[in-house]
């Protein structure tokens, strides 16, 4: 069994960042708490986090290619749920060690104070489901 903290975030890839964020803020009370635009990946992307009573959101809006289109086209309403865990690199080696379906290798984000790692799975379902350490 992999070892959590509880639940960090839900992550929802969005059309609008900013929108949703307003959204959020304004009707349902939540707060923004982290924003960037990142650019390490293929496709930059605008991403912020945003809390209330403990329950974050990770909401993330692609800033072109085939999937923003995607999403423009057939949003999702949530993309993965993701669990703290106090060392990523223990936790990845459960997941081999049990046969977990990897989804996406460990990998360094630069969000937060001090960064994050993090690696993903799918359930049996075919639900991701992410593994991160707060830096």
């Amino acid at each position: 069994m992999i070892q959590t903290k509880g639940l960090l975030h839900i992550g929802m890839p969005v059309v609008n960042t900013k929108e949703t964020i307003k959204w959020y803020c304004d009707y349902m009370g939540f707060e923004l708490v982290y924003e960037t635009v990142y650019t390490g990946h293929e496709i930059a992307e605008n991403v912020a986090f945003i809390r209330k009573d403990g329950v974050t959101y990770e909401l993330y809006e692609f800033l072109g290619g085939k999937e923003r289109e995607e999403v423009i086209a057939s949003p999702k309403l949530i993309d993965h749920i993701a669990y703290e865990v106090e060392d990523v690199e223990s936790a990845y080696a459960e997941a081999k060690r049990l046969g977990l379906n990897i989804k996406k290798e460990i990998q360094d984000l630069p969000f937060w104070e001090n960064g994050c790692r993090y690696f993903m799975v799918t359930t049996a379902n075919g639900d991701t489901v992410e593994y991160m350490q707060m830096l």
